[in-house]
């Protein structure tokens, strides 16, 4: 045995002995192995699930270990308020990464970045863009592509996965660069999903073997091969999203740039001592994990529809009476759709297609119900759990928007009283700034969908529940549906309305990003 490979054994039983002593006054936690704790587990499943199964053993408030690392898991709302609302400022932190992954992402990504100035300076920035008045500066944005939706599942009703997902993906390349995606067939969207994964898969928690074995970052490079990985990564992800930035950035400085988000953005005179890199990471954040979630969410509601058609129905009636059927469900009709209102709340907690929120950590040690919780530690706030919890939820596996209808909180929820609904955007003051912008993108494409077409099961019989692997959302596989015009009248409705169907004018078409792309694909492949 070489002396490198016999040290490295050395280390390994040394920091397992450590940790092992340190587990003392640590919230129970599931069997596991010396060295691996319980990695062998996770990778059994879904994590989400195996939480949500070790949740129901060990309590709403426990442990488990990643390698030699302890994780917290939460799981109720209660405890949700405790930690990360009342305690917010000790559990509202992010993990501190390894090494490898700050090579990744060179500490530019803000959902990422501990709590601190830093950070704070983003959330300012995002928040005040993102919501508000704000909001309505997107909404020509997600009118006009929700009728394109219409006239695209009146012409190729077999299209409609499909569909949801340039509708998500063009409403967001509006918002944020002032252009749009012609069909649902642009490779843009997929590349950048692509991207989107491959950068996720080389910083997810436990991708790096140093992520478990921190001491195995003092390896010299020639024993550390992981090293060059990640600085390729890190090389790949800040090329391909510039495309995007750098494009904005100089019609910015010309005086030609679209309003939309980046140009707002660039107009911030604090943006201006960001770095390259920084910038470069709101693009990347935006755009990935902005579109995933609608495109999941919309997918979900076909599949909410055909299970659960009492609730299409019951949504269509109230549309009919205060819409009627010879206009479109516009932003003025919201307040007087709590229905629709309601189902959109249900569809989020029911599909809960981020199931769990991007882990936290604390920024000091703390005691919480007797049990020890040090200083940086990984606090994950399982979502699905919460959702799925009968105690909370009345039928949780069932689709019931009624259940939001009751002083706007859930049945058998009364110690959420303080807390929203559900918890899809996260929990604390972690939680997504852009959720008002989403539940408007939602709002205006579902309110219209249900106004001119009725959902049921293909032929073939309703689809069997497939997920396809995706790092930020619970994505549901291709299935069939059938997607009918409810009368002749909104058949013709939505032809006529099509013939003058004109883009906002300060959009372009995506096609130039398309071509950019390319360029760029061809030469990474050189």
């Amino acid at each position: 045995m070489s002396p490198i490979i016999g040290a490295v054994i050395v280390l390994s039983i040394a920091a397992y002995l450590i940790r092992r002593r340190h587990r003392k006054g640590l919230p129970p936690s599931p069997p596991g192995f010396p060295l691996l704790g319980n990695l062998r587990q996770l990778r059994e499943g879904a994590l989400h699930l195996i939480l949500s199964g070790w949740s129901r053993t060990y309590g709403d408030f426990f442990s488990y270990h990643a390698g030699t690392q302890p994780v917290f898991v939460v799981s109720s709302a209660h405890a949700f308020d405790e930690l990360f609302n009342k305690k917010g400022a000790l559990y509202n932190s992010r993990p501190q990464t390894s090494k490898q992954t700050r090579r990744v992402t060179g500490d530019s990504r803000g959902v990422a970045l501990p709590y601190g100035e830093p950070w704070k300076d983003r959330r300012r920035v995002l928040q005040s863009l993102l919501s508000g008045q704000n909001t309505k500066m997107f909404q020509p944005y997600q009118d006009y592509e929700s009728k394109i939706v219409l006239v695209n599942l009146l012409n190729q009703p077999e299209t409609f996965f499909k569909e949801a997902a340039r509708y998500a993906s063009s409403v967001n390349f509006s918002m944020l660069l002032g252009a749009r995606f012609e069909n649902s067939d642009s490779f843009v969207p997929t590349r950048i999903r692509e991207e989107m994964i491959l950068f996720w898969q080389h910083i997810s928690p436990g991708v790096w073997v140093t992520d478990w074995f921190s001491f195995l970052d003092y390896l010299p490079p020639a024993l550390a091969p992981w090293r060059k990985r990640a600085d390729w990564m890190h090389r790949r992800w800040v090329s391909f999203w510039s495309l995007f930035f750098d494009r904005m950035n100089e019609r910015h400085k010309k005086g030609i740039a679209q309003d939309c988000f980046m140009a707002r953005f660039l107009d911030d005179p604090d943006v201006g001592r960001w770095s390259h890199m920084d910038s470069v990471g709101i693009v990347a954040e935006i755009l990935s994990a902005g579109s995933e979630t609608t495109i999941a969410s919309v997918q979900w509601f076909f599949r909410a529809a055909i299970y659960f058609p009492d609730a299409a129905k019951r949504a269509q009636q109230e549309i009919d009476a205060v819409v009627g059927p010879d206009r479109l469900p516009e932003w003025q009709d919201r307040p007087n759709l709590p229905y629709v209102e309601a189902l959109i709340q249900e569809l989020h907690r029911w599909a809960s297609v981020s199931p769990l929120a991007v882990p936290h950590a604390t920024t000091e040690a703390d005691v919480y119900r007797g049990y020890r919780v040090p200083k940086g530690a990984t606090v994950m706030a399982n979502t699905y759990a919460v959702h799925h919890d009968p105690n909370s939820y009345q039928e949780p596996h069932r689709f019931l928007p009624e259940r939001f209808l009751r002083d706007g909180h859930p049945f058998r929820a009364k110690e959420m009283a303080s807390l929203s609904n559900h918890f899809a955007f996260g929990v604390g003051r972690r939680a997504c700034p852009g959720q008002q912008v989403a539940n408007a993108s939602l709002y205006i494409v579902l309110s219209r969908i249900l106004w001119g077409f009725d959902i049921s099961a293909a032929s073939t019989g309703p689809p069997r529940l497939e997920t396809v692997p995706s790092p930020l959302v619970v994505a549901l596989a291709p299935f069939e549906c059938s997607v009918t015009p409810r009368s002749e009248k909104v058949r013709q409705f939505i032809r006529k309305q099509s013939e003058g169907l004109t883009p906002p004018p300060e959009l372009e078409s995506a096609s130039v990003y398309g071509q950019l792309v390319a360029e760029w694909d061809e030469s990474h492949r050189r």
